[in-house]
């Protein structure tokens, strides 16, 4: 009997401890058991979960700017038209148009989501971080990167679920046979600073060659090899052998550029004389083409896409406006182009589903 009351009694005090833990989660909506065990409560860390401020009042999470007033400057800077000074430019220029009036001053306020805005007479589109997508996709061979093709061949557009109805974009081409990284967007502004030559973005290839190159061809390569129909050589590369088939007289090159020439490596090797068997695209700018098999895509961090935003401020590329740099110069605007910044928020949406995630 002793023995059943001691167990009785362990019991009893099991259940009345249980209950006093328990009674401290049930002073809470329950699925704010969620929040609490994840310490995001501020009863357990002094920061407010983010889950309950979007309950209690969503206009704390969510992205307002499109409902509010901005300078015009920094909504031009925005839909990635030029950087802040350069939209100033733009403004002083006379060539900014809000619902069918010309500005000439800096400071005025618009509603992005309202209000007609052109640049030479196009529509600005600000981007809304609800609606833009980035996607890193691995294209397979025999895939072209187009939006459409009349020969009805597969184009990366079919790898990639909604990208037509998305609008998304391919940043540069690959060549049909080439295969690898490959960066998509429906924030068109961005699309033309990271394919311009001038901002020096990095495109990293394995390549496959017949033969076994040696030092003087490989020096060639590293310091500027001059192409055939082209005046002026290729930059300076990085080349090195990765590895070699002295038997089927093969070679595996790591080759790194910071141009953007129509088929560019496949010209240089066949400058030094060594046909292309097969190039892949490793790396475009911080954007690496690990984990990702053939045809597989997936949505770049929101913490990539500024880093790929980021390295546009590396040099100044001329803007492209609907105005060339012959006519800018004539009407005497010397402002300087300054760096551009990265664009509105990319991560307060839905994801993209993924039809190849487990």
């Amino acid at each position: 009997m002793k023995v059943i009351r001691l167990a009785v009694l362990a019991i009893l005090f099991q259940i009345v401890r249980t209950f006093t833990i328990f009674r401290e989660y049930v002073k809470f909506p329950f699925h704010s058991l969620f929040a609490i065990r994840n310490g995001e409560h501020s009863r357990y860390n002094q920061k407010e979960s983010p889950k309950f401020n979007f309950e209690n009042n969503p206009s704390e999470v969510l992205d307002t700017s499109l409902t509010e007033e901005e300078r015009l400057q920094k909504i031009i800077a925005r839909a990635g038209l030029a950087s802040r000074r350069g939209a100033e430019s733009l403004i002083l220029d006379g060539r900014v148009t809000v619902n069918g009036n010309i500005v000439t001053e800096l400071g005025v306020k618009v509603r992005p989501n309202k209000d007609v805005i052109l640049v030479d007479g196009k529509k600005v589109t600000v981007p809304d971080s609800e609606n833009t997508y980035w996607i890193a996709l691995n294209k397979p061979k025999a895939v072209l990167t187009t939006m459409e093709d009349d020969k009805g061949r597969d184009t990366i557009l079919d790898l990639v679920p909604k990208a037509r109805e998305l609008r998304l974009l391919p940043i540069g081409r690959m060549e049909r046979d080439a295969t690898g990284i490959i960066i998509m967007t429906n924030e068109i502004g961005w699309i033309h600073p990271l394919t311009h030559p001038s901002f020096q973005h990095i495109r990293r290839y394995e390549v496959v060659v017949s033969g076994i190159p040696t030092e003087e061809s490989l020096n060639i390569l590293r310091n500027g090899v001059k192409l055939v129909d082209d005046d002026r050589p290729c930059s300076p590369s990085k080349v090195k052998v990765m590895d070699v088939d002295s038997r089927a007289g093969l070679a595996l090159i790591d080759i790194e550029i910071e141009e953007c020439k129509p088929s560019q490596v496949q010209r240089m090797l066949q400058a030094v004389e060594h046909e292309v068997i097969s190039i892949k695209r490793t790396q475009f700018g911080p954007i690496q083409l690990k984990g990702l098999r053939k045809a597989q895509w997936r949505e770049l961090s929101k913490d990539e896409v500024d880093k790929l935003k980021l390295s546009c401020t590396k040099q100044d590329a001329p803007m492209k406006v609907g105005i060339t740099g012959e006519e800018r110069s004539k009407r005497g605007s010397s402002r300087k182009r300054q760096p551009r910044r990265p664009g509105a928020g990319y991560a307060a949406r839905q994801p993209l589903v993924n039809k190849q995630d487990p």
